[in-house]
């Protein structure tokens, strides 16, 4: 079994990530974190780090992104919470339910034609979960 650990700094909190055969990632954070947004933007930029990672292909764009969105309040998920972030083509969907300990479903969707990018039409597709500190992808799609 091949290890790696990888330490970020995020918000004055100490995250640290063990890597450990893909593509599952343990994580273990230090410090307290409550159940709201700035856990849900961790689950986000944890799920970012991932996708970089394990496809490099997608490195170039998932740099320098500016993320919009929030809570989802159209009502559309009974029981269930739903979160959507937007950068340069990204979508980022972030579904749980009302639990005291979740599993997170999501779902990044790429479109270089939602970008604004000239060239090879591309759309990338990567859904997976993120449960008991562990990201475990499902699926991954990239159409040129």
């Amino acid at each position: 079994m091949v290890e790696e650990s990888i330490t970020l700094f995020v918000k004055n909190r100490t995250i640290r990530y063990l890597l450990v055969s893909t593509p599952i990632i343990i994580i273990v954070i230090l410090g307290l974190w409550s159940l709201n947004v700035n856990y849900i933007l961790l689950v986000r930029d944890v799920v970012i780090d991932h996708i970089k990672r394990y496809h490099p292909e997608t490195v170039d764009l998932l740099i320098h992104l500016t993320w919009s969105g929030g809570k989802d309040e159209t009502g559309e998920f009974m029981d269930k919470e739903h979160y959507i972030y937007t950068s340069s083509g990204w979508i980022i969907e972030i579904t749980f339910p009302i639990s005291s300990n979740p599993e997170y479903e999501i779902k990044a969707d790429y479109s270089s034609i939602r970008s604004g990018s000239v060239g090879v039409p591309t759309r990338i597709i990567w859904q997976g979960t993120y449960i008991n500190d562990k990201i475990t992808e499902k699926n991954y799609t990239i159409a040129q």
